[in-house]
């Protein structure tokens, strides 16, 4: 072999087209031991040529053995799993119409769901489902049919379930071998479908009739997607929808429990629509594109609604973010997949960090960030969003106004926040005690101009920091108001009694309020900040959330609350 090597090698460089090997002989070893010109053997490349080809022939024989071996190994799998399904599915036919059915399922019989088989050391996973079946086709009205039993026979290598090609199944039905006889009870009947395509039925998950007179019962959809409980007794059932062995959720409108009565005679028919699930990928950063850097021993919290009305709360701790703002990717999971085949949509309301102001989310297509429309891409997808937050404004310590009356009334007059030199500066309410709640009294309209006010009273849980009584109006005239806690009106059936505060912007070269051109307000208005660290409520009624906002020159709340301008990183300006 090596002979042959080294002639060839000396082949193929011949006749100049690099070099004759043979001549490196004159160049070998010189002065080492003697001359060895004269000499015959290997030169170092000849030798190294030949190792090469060889290790490349020894690597492809191994991984051909190691193909042939795992080959081999499948064959033996799948050989003995389909002779056990065939062994199962004959069992099957030797019984009786009434005893084919499984302990625990819908039709009831003495077949196994779930039975292990070891066959020469390796344990195979026999799987058995028997579902009623109906002749007609799926008809959400009208009493139920069983005309004929299906049954599906499913064996693996235990382990391996998730190995699509090591999965035999055999599938058969089952007729009835008498005259059908009558049905006294009630029946539930219920079918799975894919909600991005309702045409897609979903087989294999798994349903239990949890309580009610005839419970438990325990059944896998059909390949139909369907599963049939059939000559209840009369009473209140819950039936568990899980699909969760498959991979995917239930709509989120749609809770994985149906409680249902169930009468004589009377078919209980209903559709449910599943599919895999999404998530996001949440980053938290400030709007200079920082990390957020959260205080330990503090939390925060995100809020998650869905288009029916269902707000996820999710709190999370500074161990829990990684140094670039991360959040786990598990951390908003299971989330239904809306995408743009319908107008659905989730959004985030408000993330909440002490210290931060939320300014919205967006979402890192490939393009760049655009704010996040609530959408995924389709099922089983994920979205990369940031949210974004700005530090809370801090109060400037050299404020020397004092605009609350004794321990909480907000004093009534026209008062201006100026320094010794008639320069405007900022102003502030504030109270001995900053977790009680400052009042703006009944029936009074009182005026203060600023360059920014402060509201530092934080109340407490529960309770507010600032309330506007029955037919006040506190005038507030600045380009930005910071308010610490929340904030109660008082509602009343009349409106002309609900208290309210008016907004007003600066003018002249006191004004640092910005053209609404600019923030997707009304060209030519000026618009002013309103930074809220907890929600604006009207009686029980929460009208403005937490966060940021632009409101224009003569607004009013609670009267105007919904032409607020969010503020977002996209629009925000100093």
């Amino acid at each position: 072999m090596i002979l042959w090597i080294r002639n060839s090698v000396k082949l193929i460089y011949s006749n100049n087209i690099l070099f004759n090997i043979a001549t490196l002989g004159d160049y070998r070893m010189k002065g080492f031991t003697g001359h060895f010109n004269n000499q015959k053997g290997f030169t170092l490349v000849e030798v190294l040529i030949s190792m090469l080809i060889l290790s490349t022939i020894i690597t492809c024989l191994c991984m051909s053995l190691v193909v042939s071996s795992k080959t081999s190994l499948n064959n033996k799998y799948n050989m003995t799993s389909i002779n056990l399904a065939n062994e199962s599915m004959e069992y099957i036919r030797s019984l009786q119409f009434v005893e084919v059915g499984t302990v625990g399922g819908d039709p009831a019989g003495v077949i196994l769901q779930t039975k292990t088989e070891n066959v020469n050391g390796i344990d195979y996973k026999i799987s058995t489902t028997v579902n009623w079946e109906e002749e007609g086709d799926w008809d959400v009205s009208g009493n139920a049919d069983w005309d004929y039993k299906s049954v599906r026979v499913e064996v693996v290598p235990q382990g391996m379930e998730g190995i699509p090609s090591l999965t035999k199944v055999i599938e058969t039905f089952v007729t009835r071998d008498s005259a059908q006889p009558p049905l006294t009870g009630g029946n539930i009947r219920l079918r799975l479908v894919k909600g991005s395509d309702t045409d897609i039925l979903i087989p294999n998950a798994k349903i239990r009739l949890t309580t009610g007179p005839s419970a438990p019962r325990q059944v896998m959809t059909s390949s139909q997607g369907t599963v049939r409980f059939i000559n209840l007794l009369p009473g209140n059932y819950s039936v568990q929808i899980d699909p969760s062995n498959l991979g995917m959720i239930l709509r989120p409108d749609q809770p994985g429990m149906w409680d249902i009565s169930v009468a004589s005679y009377i078919t209980q028919t209903k559709e449910f629509l599943v599919d895999y699930p999404c998530r996001i990928k949440l980053t938290l950063k400030e709007l200079t594109g920082n990390s957020i850097s959260m205080n330990p021993g503090i939390s925060g919290r995100i809020y998650l609604e869905d288009p029916y009305g269902t707000v996820t709360v999710k709190d999370f701790t500074p161990a829990e973010l990684d140094s670039m703002g991360r959040l786990p990717d598990s951390f908003l999971s299971n989330l239904w997949p809306f995408d743009n085949r319908d107008t659905s949509a989730y959004k985030i309301p408000n993330v909440t960090i002490s210290g931060y102001l939320f300014f919205g989310s967006n979402d890192v297509t490939p393009t760049g960030e655009v704010p996040w429309n609530g959408q995924f891409t389709g099922p089983g997808t994920n979205k990369n969003i940031i949210c974004y937050f700005r530090p809370f404004p801090v109060t400037p310590a050299d404020i020397n106004t004092a605009w609350v009356n004794g321990s909480d009334q907000i004093k009534i007059g026209t008062y201006k926040a100026e320094d010794e030199h008639g320069t405007m500066t900022e102003g502030r309410f504030k109270s001995n005690d900053l977790s009680e709640t400052v009042q703006m009294p009944s029936d009074k309209t009182t005026n203060y101009t600023a360059k920014a006010i402060y509201f530092d009273n934080t109340g407490t849980s529960g309770i507010a920091s600032l309330s506007i009584n029955n037919k006040s109006n506190l005038i507030l005239n600045t380009d930005l108001v910071v308010i610490r806690g929340g904030v109660s009106i008082t509602s009343n059936r009349r409106t002309s009694y609900i208290g309210k505060i008016t907004l007003n912007t600066l003018d002249g070269s006191a004004s640092s309020a910005v053209d609404g051109r600019y923030i997707g307000g009304t060209s030519g208005v000026s618009y002013g900040k309103l930074y809220l660290a907890k929600e604006i409520k009207l009686g029980e009624d929460t009208i403005v959330e937490p966060g940021g906002y632009y409101y224009y020159d003569g607004l009013v709340l609670p009267n105007n609350a919904s032409r607020l301008i969010p503020i977002t990183k996209n629009n925000y300006l100093e």
